[in-house]
């Protein structure tokens, strides 16, 4: 009789995914890295990355970036300039007129003490020419009052409100003819 050996089975594991998953993982990690080690056209390194669907679903580890890389902060300068304080005038004729003075002589800083800054800005945009002021204004005996200016390119509008002892123009509307 001849005797044959037997092999026993063998006891190798199951192959599993792990190879491709380290793959995977190794690309990104090249992904991340690589970007950082070379250089744009403007000296910068890159900070955009792409990560695929498979990605997405890997664990993976970071790096930071070198210590000497740089970051500049810019800002707009910023006005340090106090806005003028609105004093008023003693009646709503003189804040309406003052306001009218101000914007035919295109001084914005006369207007600003008499007038709330939106009633400013909306007077800016009024066609220039001339208006004389309409009829008066108004009794203001409410603590508001109203004065009309009318001209060939349209009627100004302004609202006064009284503000302690003065007047100050809190709102004027153009409106064409």
């Amino acid at each position: 009789m001849t005797s044959t050996a037997v092999r026993p089975p063998s006891r190798r594991a199951p192959r599993t995914r792990r190879p491709a998953a380290l793959v995977v993982a190794g690309g990104l990690a090249l992904a991340l890295v690589l970007p950082a080690c070379g250089s744009s056209s403007d000296g910068a390194a890159s900070s955009e990355v792409e990560l695929s669907d498979e990605a997405a679903s890997t664990d993976v580890s970071t790096t930071e970036a070198p210590d000497d890389t740089k970051v500049t902060v810019t800002s707009e300068p910023t006005d340090t300039t106090a806005p003028i304080a609105t004093t008023g005038m003693a009646s709503p004729e003189e804040a309406a007129t003052r306001l009218y003075d101000a914007w035919y002589a295109d001084d914005r800083a006369t207007a600003a003490t008499i007038a709330e800054p939106d009633a400013v800005e909306a007077m800016w945009e009024t066609a220039r020419g001339d208006y004389s002021i309409y009829s008066g204004c108004d009794s203001a005996e409410f603590e508001v009052s109203g004065c009309l200016f009318r001209g060939a390119n349209g009627t100004i509008q302004m609202t006064m409100e009284r503000q302690g002892d003065l007047w100050i123009v809190t709102e004027t509307f153009y409106s064409e003819p």
